[in-house]
């Protein structure tokens, strides 16, 4: 007993607020969820404003650093903000849609007095013929909350952006069994060491004492640094069993690499090119290093290299230069000439292969000066050269551009070393997380106007509206249009193409009876033909172009330094991840132009969603209405068995007796809810599609070099596709539902107010239809005629009778007194009649 009185408590609770949440309107809803939204807007908004003008010392105004550091940590804040921004924004979006379809929705008066001119007003879906009927300050309201939307489409996703960090790194090789249990030592290199390292020998020795390094295996090696805008490490050692401790220099020098430069423009060499060594001309990808893992070898140098002293004919004599004091002659001599090749070679920027300058040593200086590939018939002046090493230096090597050239493998100074491993030191990372101020006060200036026109809305309009098809029924079983008397039958088109001829000057409109279509209709009927126009003239034409673009861009000749266009290698370039193979570059804007370019699509997205959720809902809510139905027809001969209505009215608010809750306005939650997160899907699919990026890049002593940051707009070709097959198969569905056929004879009303009310009107006796479970048939009527006897035309163009008002003329009231009737009643009906005419 004591738990069944626990239940009982339990359950009135529960009643009792749902009971409260219930007692007030959508409208006041929406008015209180916008306000809390405002609220955390701002707060978050003070939070934000505090914490960039704080603790940074930049004092601008387009964006201002809320964090700076781990870049795992930037993007956490940055996906979970993001969150809580796209969360807000549905909920302020949705609010306004609310308050703005609210708005343009009509009340019974509104209704009446549109019958009375002999027109009619939508009910149950977003309408422009309702919004023109309004009177200026509800139509300014609407306006208001239309217009500040597109501000919040716009750059409510960029009040918060996040910055990538890009760092140059240096490349050695050592002993594959260095662990760095002990200091690297290098009694005769510290100094070259820490040119081409960048770091001090025993600043490198600290980092691994302290355990800022990471072991990593071959796998891992090229998992983590064969990637673009790489940042978190600092100088890398490759272990490789070409290399011992007994050997006279140990260590080697690979690359410097994931240079600023790398990205400097378009054609640039890949960032992690000293990963390739191979002796074909394959392209250098993650995928082709991958596929020599095995046998996966590096190129790299000495540290140090020795200087020289060239004593070379000329003329009758001979000249002595250094790399100091040479200078290219002005004559065009041939003593002038090879000299210059000479020196080119030893001390110049270009050798051969092209693109790289390599240490001369000593094996290399004899190849060079005996080879008659190089001097050909010049060859006796290069013998006559002496050369003498005058001292040394720290190594220049740097191979510029992609070292599978197979001219590289010809220099005795370079190796081929195996990749068994690498030790990784890590570095400071300095991704961003930003706030934008101007975008910020934007978006709650918007936020603001919708809350305001939401709360005006909510406190002076008071009067019940017709919001969905169950309001529109319920209210015209409670009270009766006479001014849609005897018009049963009528659908839709009906209405419209009476509204014409009532146009047209000199005619109107009687009718005194009319069949019922028995001719199969479907969904895509529901909609008007313009509403169809709208959701595929701008759906089909979004797909054109985003395909037109695709094909552009992966046409593009720079994904071809990745592999080309095959899906491996497009799927590898990641969701929204920054390329340099993928950047927009012949679009360079402000960051106000990135922002909106990246953003654009975002807007015509939330456009068709809009048609879209439109065109839906009219055939969705045309299916309701038909629900309310009964299924068939039957021979005037047939013995009918009369059936009772089962299913109560589902009305959006102040529901009574049978009944029902409503939906989210006339969208079923089986169709709004998948709607809603596959939008949600394409909205984040386009977001990655084409997206904002900001990197900051470093060199390797960790110094910003501002000349080389990337502030551009990217496309990712995974994502834009993606977008496309979604996006085809949401119109694809879309169309589908629309050949659905119609499975009664219910006349095809749509969203017509007029259509709907010649649909009810119960019998006399029948009180408080509305509260009861109701039903759409032929009532019972024992007088009924045969169908011979009640064939009678339907259209007549006549004149204008005294006494009798347009909708009257049009529905023939006074000539169909005696037909049978169908219409919506919560009592017995039978199926229609075949070739029966009606009233």
């Amino acid at each position: 007993m004591g738990s069944d009185n626990g239940s009982n408590s339990g359950l009135e609770r529960q009643g009792s607020f749902l009971g409260r949440l219930r007692s007030y309107e959508g409208i006041q809803v929406c008015a209180i969820v916008a306000s809390v939204v405002l609220g955390l807007n701002l707060i978050l908004a003070v939070v934000a404003f505090s914490i960039g003008y704080s603790t940074s010392s930049e004092s601008g105004f387009l964006t201002v650093p809320l964090y700076e550091g781990s870049c795992s940590t930037t993007r956490k804040w940055s996906i979970g903000l993001h969150l809580v921004i796209n969360g807000l924004g549905t909920l302020i979006l949705s609010t306004s849609n609310y308050c703005a379809q609210y708005l343009a929705a009509p009340t019974r008066n509104d209704i009446d007095k549109a019958h009375a001119r002999g027109s009619w007003l939508d009910i149950g879906v977003p309408s422009l013929r309702n919004i023109f009927t309004l009177e200026t300050k509800k139509r300014t309201l609407w306006a208001l909350l239309m217009v500040s939307t597109l501000p919040i489409h716009a750059f409510y996703n960029s009040v918060l952006l996040s910055s990538q960090s890009s760092n140059e790194y240096s490349v050695l090789v050592v002993p594959s069994d260095y662990t760095g249990s002990r200091p690297l030592s290098l009694p005769n290199s510290s100094e070259c060491f820490q040119s081409r390292m960048h770091q001090s020998l025993a600043d490198f020795n600290l980092d691994i004492a302290d355990g800022k390094f990471d072991i990593l295996s071959k796998e891992q090696c090229l998992n983590t640094f064969a990637v673009n805008y790489l940042h978190g490490h600092r100088s890398l050692a490759v272990l490789s069993k070409n290399l011992t401790w007994d050997l006279p220099e140990p260590v080697k020098f690979a690359a410097n690499a994931n240079t600023p430069s790398d990205y400097e423009s378009i054609d640039a060499r890949s960032p992690f090119s000293w990963m390739c060594a191979s002796r074909d001309n394959s392209v250098c990808t993650k995928s082709t290093i991958r596929k020599q893992m095995p046998d996966w070898k590096i190129l790299a140098s000495v540290l140090e290299e020795p200087t020289w002293t060239v004593t070379a004919p000329w003329d009758n004599g001979s000249m002595t230069y250094t790399q100091d004091n040479y200078t290219k002659c002005s004559n065009e001599t041939s003593s002038c000439l090879e000299m210059y090749y000479l020196a080119q070679f030893l001390w110049g920027t270009t050798v051969t292969p092209p693109g790289g300058i390599l240490p001369v040593t000593m094996p290399d200086l004899q190849q060079y000066l005996g080879s008659t590939s190089v001097w050909g018939d010049r060859i006796t002046w290069a013998k006559e050269v002496t050369y003498q090493q005058s001292g040394s230096q720290c190594s220049r090597y740097q191979i510029l551009n992609t070292p599978n050239t197979i001219g590289y493998f010809d220099y005795p100074s370079i190796g081929l070393y195996t990749v068994d491993g690498c030790i990784s030191i890590k570095s400071e990372e300095k991704c961003r997380l930003l706030f934008s101020p101007t975008f910020s006060i934007v978006v709650l200036v918007c936020t603001a106007v919708k809350v305001a026109c939401i709360l005006f809305v909510s406190r002076r309009e008071r009067t019940p509206r017709l919001l969905t098809v169950g309001d529109a029924i319920s209210s015209f079983l409670s009270n009766p249009d006479p001014f849609t008397t005897g018009c049963c039958t009528s659908s839709k088109s009906d209405w419209i193409r009476r509204s014409r001829l009532d146009t047209a000057a000199g005619h109107r409109y009687e009718g005194v009876g009319q069949r019922l279509n028995t001719r199969t209709r479907r969904w895509w009927q529901a909609a008007a033909i313009r509403q169809w126009a709208f959701t595929l003239g701008l759906s089909l034409p979004c797909l054109g172009v985003a395909g037109f673009l695709l094909h552009r861009g992966l046409q593009d000749d720079r994904l071809d330094s990745v592999g080309g266009t095959d899906w491996s290698t497009l799927w590898s370039l990641g969701l929204g991840s920054a390329s340099p193979y993928t950047l927009i570059y012949r679009v360079r804007s402000t960051l106000l132009g990135n922002v909106l370019l990246a953003n654009t699509p975002q807007l015509l997205l939330s456009v068709s969603y809009y048609l879209y959720n439109s065109t839906l809902t009219a055939m969705l809510m045309a299916n309701e209405y038909e629900n309310y139905a009964i299924k068939g027809m039957r021979h005037n001969s047939t013995v009918e068995t009369q059936m009772l209505p089962a299913k109560g009215l589902r009305v959006s608010s102040n529901r009574k007796g049978a009944q029902r809750s409503f939906y989210f306005l006339s969208l079923p939650f089986r169709y709004s809810v998948p709607l809603m997160l596959i939008y949600t899907v394409v909205h984040w699919l386009l977001s990655q599609s084409i997206f904002y990026i900001q990197i900051y890049l470093y060199d390797a002593d960790m110094q910003h070099d501002p000349d080389f940051d990337v502030d551009a707009c990217a496309w990712s070709p995974t994502a834009l596709i993606f977008t496309i097959i979604v996006g085809s198969l949401m119109v694809m569905a879309l169309l589908g539902l629309a050949m659905r056929p119609f499975r009664s004879v219910i006349p095809l009303a749509g969203s017509c107010s007029a259509a709907i009310s010649a649909a009810c009107h119960p019998p006399e006796d029948d009180v408080d239809a509305a509260l009861r479970p109701v039903m759409w048939g032929e009532i019972h009527s024992p007088s009924k005629q045969s169908s011979t006897d009640s064939l009678v035309p339907f259209a007549v163009a006549g004149e204008v009778h005294e006494g009798m008002n347009l909708l009257e003329m049009q529905c023939g009231a006074k000539g169909t007194q005696g037909l049978p009737r169908c219409t919506f009643t919560s009592m017995r009906v039978e199926r229609p009649t075949l070739l029966q005419t009606y009233e």
